[in-house]
């Protein structure tokens, strides 16, 4: 794991996904994503983030 996240996010609920999905796309964006990959990159990771919630074991942790 990196030693250095400029995010650590722990979500419990669907609702929780609206808040990531900006806080990921603002991150990207800061890193210097182009269009395309960063909102590629944001629902990549929300969808996960997404099935972890519905069909896993919350909580589930994001870092970035």
């Amino acid at each position: 794991m990196p030693t250095h996240v400029d995010h650590e996010m722990t979500l419990t609920e669907v609702a929780d996904l609206s808040r990531l999905r900006s806080v990921l796309h603002t991150w990207a964006v800061d890193h210097h994503f182009a269009g395309e990959p960063a909102d590629d990159l944001v629902v990549a990771a929300v969808e996960v983030t997404a099935n972890g919630l519905r069909h896993g074991e919350p909580p589930v942790r994001v870092r970035a």
